[in-house]
């Protein structure tokens, strides 16, 4: 197996390669110094959930997207990959934790959420209500983390809903900054 399918098996048709040699294999390049990512039976990163890292280092995460890839100087990520992995692919089919509102998207392993019928927000949709949500336009990044439960009670998509509503909507005129 390439790196690229050790990190994301379930996607593997997906050149991946990009952002595992970019950030997944070093995340000090970052200033990371703690990460936790699940791995799967065989020793693999599970590629698409199990990743746990402060709010800090999310949003260090999103500051290297918003920079197309580029932190503090050094091009960690493809620019190219960053323009595609961050742009919807699948039509606006919505999420189980949106109920089902066509305003979402999804492009390789981020979301996208489009405002105002016009303008698409790439982000990082984690367990528990974590966000990692960037604009470049207005030159923002936005980090939620929630309460995780390992457990979740099966109305769990509320939580989801409380913090998309406070990004998307109730915070939505700083992402439409420079629109």
């Amino acid at each position: 197996m390439d790196k690229g399918e050790t990190l994301v098996n379930c996607l593997s048709y997906i050149d991946l390669n990009p952002l595992r040699a970019g950030i997944v294999d070093r995340p000090e390049a970052l200033g990371i110094t703690k990460v936790i990512w699940e791995k799967d039976p065989n020793g693999y990163h599970t590629g698409g959930w199990g990743l746990s890292m402060s709010a800090r280092d999310m949003l260090k995460f999103g500051i290297l997207y918003l920079n197309k890839g580029s932190y503090e100087g050094e091009q960690l990520i493809p620019v190219e990959w960053v323009k595609l992995s961050t742009t919807e692919k699948t039509g606006m089919i919505g999420t189980y934790y949106s109920g089902w509102n066509k305003a979402y998207g999804y492009g390789y392993l981020w979301w996208v959420r489009r405002l105002d019928d016009k303008i698409d927000v790439p982000f990082a949709m984690g367990h528990g209500g974590q966000r990692i949500a960037f604009r470049p336009n207005a030159n923002v990044v936005m980090v939620t983390q929630a309460e995780p439960n390992p457990n979740p009670p099966k109305n769990s998509y509320k939580r989801h809903r409380v913090i998309d509503s406070l990004l998307f909507e109730d915070f939505s005129f700083i992402l439409l900054k420079g629109s």
